[in-house]
């Protein structure tokens, strides 16, 4: 993503942000920004990288209002800064942590996560309507979890009212994985007190003593070794609370079902029906005038480096894992030398500007790369 060229990057994971890719992003003339919301919300210029939590933003139930920015608020902020080019700008936004939330099938999460992804569509709409020249499109990639409001542990749930059926969502004030940390972070004396603070839940003596054996609780009287159950702080809290609630979950990995798409066109050609995944991609092609150009443009800019350097001695280098692979071509007195994932080139010892990143495929040990490579050679 740094070798990218991208205007705008908002999000969480400063910890992946390499030194090496803050010292291109800084040449290259971009601000990056580490937890910094005031520079944020400051920031008037052209090229951001704007980065909070060392992995991720906290789930928006436990995110801190005065340090980190909701999802809303990263999208008004974007669109604000991409919407000065007279070219006009595409923009992706994702609500990344509602997959979190149906992985670790917690409904609070979820439904938090996706509310504060609503909120975010709701800007991006807003401004789509205003702009009058600006297309949104929103969908998920997949389904997951197989939520389901009802369960058969819950006798009688179809008669109950909406606020019988939320009543212990609602109760609850903060996701698991906040709550295991308030937990590490209270005493032992407080253990009951604070849980039924954040989940309106009286901890029974089996409950209590479940988590007590947890590995992770550092607050409890069990030695580490001497603990039974040895399962996560988290997952425990997840599983218990979500038993206690009307819903209930298929898998804790991603469902097979249609997923929804919702569309917003300023003049009226939008996306219905029932449609393959790729057939979004043409969707969007078709709004930037793209019909039919893609692979022509894929064959030039990510052609198989076989190809390119046919009859050329290709030396490739690449780890196990498939990661930081290394590229070297020689032809007469010409090097190439190509890093994956870089959009640098060194060229007989000069380093060079490509206009996109270059892709290294593990699985049949290959580079994709732009085509015309090849007549630098020559």
């Amino acid at each position: 993503m740094a070798h990218n060229q991208l205007d705008v990057v908002l999000g969480g994971g400063n910890s992946f942000l390499k030194a090496e890719e803050r010292a291109y992003l800084a040449k290259n003339g971009y601000t990056v920004q580490s937890d910094d919301l005031a520079g944020l919300r400051a920031f008037k210029g052209k090229k951001l990288w704007s980065l909070f939590g060392s992995r991720d933003i906290p789930y928006d139930l436990d995110r801190d209002t005065a340090s980190v920015p909701a999802l809303s608020e990263l999208t008004s902020k974007a669109i604000g800064l991409l919407s000065k080019n007279k070219n006009g700008f595409f923009l992706m936004v994702e609500g990344s942590k509602v997959d979190w939330a149906a992985h670790a099938n917690e409904p609070i999460a979820m439904i938090t996560e996706f509310l504060a992804f609503d909120r975010a569509c709701k800007v991006a709409l807003d401004f789509a309507k205003n702009d009058g020249n600006t297309a949104v499109i929103i969908l998920p990639d997949h389904g997951n979890g197989g939520i389901s409001i009802g369960t058969r542990r819950m006798p009688g749930y179809d008669k109950l009212s909406k606020d019988e059926l939320f009543k212990s969502v609602l109760a609850t004030k903060v996701t698991a994985v906040r709550l295991a940390e308030m937990l590490n972070e209270t005493s032992y004396e407080n253990l009951r007190s604070t849980f039924k603070k954040y989940t309106g839940v009286e901890l029974t003596d089996a409950e209590k003593a479940v988590i007590d054996s947890c590995k992770d609780y550092e607050k409890s009287p069990i030695p580490p070794a001497q603990r039974s159950n040895g399962g996560l702080l988290k997952l425990y809290i997840t599983r218990m609370l979500a038993d206690k609630s009307c819903f209930a979950f298929t898998t804790t990995g991603h469902t097979g079902e249609e997923v929804f798409v919702a569309n917003y066109h300023p003049k009226g050609a939008v996306f219905k029906g029932v449609h393959f995944g790729f057939e979004v991609n043409d969707y969007l092609c078709s709004l930037y005038k793209l019909d039919g150009k893609l692979p022509g443009l894929t064959n030039q800019y990510f052609a198989k480096h076989s190809e390119v350097f046919k009859g050329m001695d290709c030396l490739l280098k690449s780890s196990s894992t498939g990661v930081d692979a290394e590229l070297t071509v020689t032809s007469g007195n010409n090097k190439l030398t190509i890093r994956q994932n870089s959009s640098i080139a060194s060229f007989n010892g000069k380093d060079r500007q490509l206009p996109t990143v270059v892709v290294f495929v593990d699985k049949n040990q290959t580079f994709y790369l732009p085509a015309f490579l090849a007549d630098w050679m020559n």
